[in-house]
């Protein structure tokens, strides 16, 4: 027989009236995770797999509408500013006046490169993070809640949410905030995260 879907809390059935930023978005859906990882573990054995459930089904589409959606936008945010930049520098060196890039008496300088790498690296992490998140729920869906090794997993997967969240809001999140536009982006993310909250709660 077909588990029923938890109910969801006013956080979850909330529709905001008005545009909402997509980075005020993600970031209250982080705390809305760990208050759920916070009333799981206050919980009485008997409501612990109703809140595991709704656990999983927000982070499974908290994880989808981040990879629809933001890391592209982030992406796609820091291609555009690469490209500024190379066409900033060819100008320069076709004026000739570029002074940080001439040599050094004589000496070609060895600048370092820029963050962009290191930025597409923390995206790239991300996406391991979530797989990692992934694996984790399909293992504790599979076994009892009062099961040994359920409180062990839970634990663990924890903390690599909260250090993926760390990481998100300290090197993704700012990058996402550089986007055209933030609130387009923030009604886009809370109408996909509706299509798929509405289909997790059809198909439970």
């Amino acid at each position: 027989m077909a588990k029923r879907m938890p109910k969801q809390s006013p956080d979850e059935q909330r529709k905001p009236s008005q545009p909402v930023n997509a980075v005020q978005l993600l970031k209250a859906d982080h705390r809305h995770v760990q208050k759920l990882f916070e009333q799981f573990k206050a919980a009485p054995a008997g409501d612990k797999a109703s809140l595991a459930a709704r656990l999983f089904v927000f982070l499974d589409v908290h994880g989808r509408i981040e990879e629809e959606l933001v890391y592209p936008a982030v992406r796609a945010s820091m291609e555009s500013s690469a490209s500024i930049q190379a066409h900033d520098a060819s100008d320069q060196g076709d004026d000739g006046e570029d002074a940080e890039m001439a040599p050094l008496n004589g000496v070609e300088l060895d600048l370092p490169e820029e963050d962009d790498e290191e930025s597409d690296g923390a995206v790239a992490m991300a996406y391991e993070s979530h797989q990692i998140i992934r694996d984790l729920i399909q293992q504790l869906r599979s076994i009892e809640t009062d099961h040994d090794d359920y409180h062990e997993l839970f634990d663990e997967l924890e903390e690599v949410v909260i250090e993926h969240v760390a990481e998100e809001e300290n090197e993704i999140l700012p990058l996402l905030a550089d986007t055209s536009d933030i609130r387009a982006l923030g009604s886009e993310l809370q109408r996909r995260k509706d299509e798929l909250t509405s289909r997790a709660s059809l198909a439970a």
